[in-house]
């Protein structure tokens, strides 16, 4: 599942994914009636739940306030201060991943609406699956190099961002080539 805000699709890679105002949150709300850390979106039993964390205006799901915590399924909408969020299912084959060309200045990728940010956990993701890596690793590898090339219109954020992933990838990803790879890409980063 992901979550769709503000029309861009924001990923549910990790165990737990933070909403709120706080820069430390994974999808970070615009509303100023949002919590620091406002929920939490837990994977848990096979699926995925909710967690208001004691948000000073509560959150709500589809439409009523959510104390504790509660299931979430496509097509829910979750309300965060005057924020509104929605659960969605995406498919995408990483194989089927467009990059945009070295000369775009764009840093959003068409595909999708997702952004180039969305595309590395993804294909990172697909890296570390059994047998996965060699087909997938000259995509992860020309998705970071755009990245890297674009990186003077990207966030500060962002690139603290992908920094963190690469180097959870370097110890996920069991491979000669891409650990040589990401040194350089850390480099190029910095």
């Amino acid at each position: 599942m992901w979550i769709k805000y503000q029309g861009r699709l924001w990923p549910l890679h990790y165990p737990e994914t933070l909403l709120g105002r706080s820069r430390t949150c994974h999808i970070i709300v615009g509303s100023p009636l949002a919590s620091r850390v406002h929920a939490r979106l837990v994977h848990q039993d096979g699926g995925l739940v909710m967690v208001d964390t004691g948000s000073r205006n509560g959150t709500m799901l589809n439409g009523e306030r959510v104390s504790g915590s509660i299931g979430l399924k496509q097509g829910d909408r979750i309300g965060v201060g005057s924020d509104l969020l929605e659960v969605v299912e995406v498919e995408a084959e990483p194989l089927a991943v467009a990059i945009p060309p070295s000369g775009n200045e764009e840093v959003t990728r068409s595909v999708r609406g997702l952004h180039i940010g969305d595309v590395v956990p993804f294909l990172i993701d697909e890296c570390a699956k059994e047998g996965r890596a060699q087909a997938v690793l000259p995509q992860l590898r020309d998705a970071l190099d755009r990245f890297t090339e674009l990186k003077s219109g990207t966030s500060s954020d962002d690139i603290a961002k992908l920094r963190g992933l690469l180097r959870a990838a370097r110890v996920r990803i069991e491979h000669p080539e891409f650990q040589t790879w990401v040194e350089s890409a850390l480099a190029k980063l910095s």
